[in-house]
């Protein structure tokens, strides 16, 4: 079947009127993946970082010792 076939040429070669996308491969999209994941935690810890800090100072304070803590390990 032809229309299965992989053409190497193209997409203005072949005569196909189309933008051509971009392979980026299983590594790329894994990538992505976990970039998406780390924005939206972090997006997620600052929004109970700002709730904490409504709720007192001394909390939000501490959790940061933690974190940083955390994160010298």
């Amino acid at each position: 079947m032809p229309e299965q076939q992989i053409d190497h040429r193209s997409y203005a070669e072949q005569g196909i009127d189309q933008i051509p996308t971009i392979h980026d491969g299983y590594a790329s999209r894994e990538i992505r993946e976990k970039n998406n994941l780390i924005k939206q935690l972090s997006e997620q810890l600052k929004e109970l970082g700002a709730r904490l800090k409504e709720k007192g100072a001394h909390t939000f304070d501490r959790i940061g010792e933690l974190l940083q803590r955390s994160r010298s390990a």
